[in-house]
């Protein structure tokens, strides 16, 4: 794993594409506590459904687990907040993924950021808490579309995954 001063000049970087926090598929259940979550900080400003249809509505009041009633989607939900690390955060989320489960996926700029402010323990904590809420497994924070193996920790521009963080707070 990359040290905490590469992980944050790799968060930073402003080469103009975005940062993915990819998930580990995640049950219903694990879709809505994160909705719900996020709605306590952020508040939905756009979303549209995989014809362009604008959703917006579904992300304004509770989300229950069956909100994304098709069999098969795509949502995609930009999300803001005054005070919060990641003030702009783009939200996908993807259905069906294996065992009919769902693809979250998280964007943001690093110009978004405060760069002097920035510190990256709280980043990580709160990725860590997303995937608690969440009940995924593990992540991936990369560069976008880095890797086209959405859950290989060794991809090309995977700065680093949930399980490499775990393994070394443990040593």
């Amino acid at each position: 794993m990359l040290d905490y001063a590469e992980i944050t000049k790799c968060l930073l970087d402003s080469d103009g594409t975005t940062r993915d926090i990819t998930f580990t598929p995640v049950e219903a259940t694990g879709v809505r506590h994160f909705i719900n979550a996020i709605r306590a900080n952020y508040y939905a400003t756009k979303a549209s459904d995989a014809n362009g249809n604008d959703v917006v509505s579904l992300f304004k009041t509770e989300w229950r687990d069956d909100t994304l009633s098709a069999s098969e989607g795509y949502l995609h939900a930009v999300f803001e907040a005054s005070e919060a690390l990641i003030p702009v955060l783009q939200v996908f989320i993807d259905w069906p993924m294996e065992n009919d489960r769902y693809g979250i996926e998280l964007s943001f700029f690093p110009d978004d950021f405060d760069a002097k402010s920035f510190r990256v323990e709280s980043f990580m904590g709160l990725i860590e808490a997303w995937c608690s809420v969440l009940g995924a497994d593990d992540y991936f924070v990369r560069y976008e579309n880095a890797s086209w193996d959405w859950y290989d920790a060794d991809g090309l521009g995977v700065i680093y995954t949930g399980g490499q963080m775990r393994t070394n707070k443990s040593d």
